[in-house]
């Protein structure tokens, strides 16, 4: 899914705050730096890096 919502040109824009928070040598988990330790929830450093993915002039009406 997230493969088709990031080559689809269905959308105006994309925030892809998955890959932003992803482990790159296993990327359907989250970064080990980014994980709060359960391996489901973002610690503060992935928030902000969640946060970082969205380009807020793409927001701007």
């Amino acid at each position: 899914m997230n493969d088709w919502i990031r080559t689809t040109d269905a959308f105006d824009a994309v925030f892809d705050v998955a890959r932003a928070v992803e482990n790159p040598e296993a990327r359907d988990y989250i970064h080990l730096a980014l994980d709060s330790g359960d391996g489901m929830h973002l610690n503060d450093k992935g928030a902000q890096a969640m946060a970082d993915s969205v380009d807020l002039e793409t927001l701007t009406l």
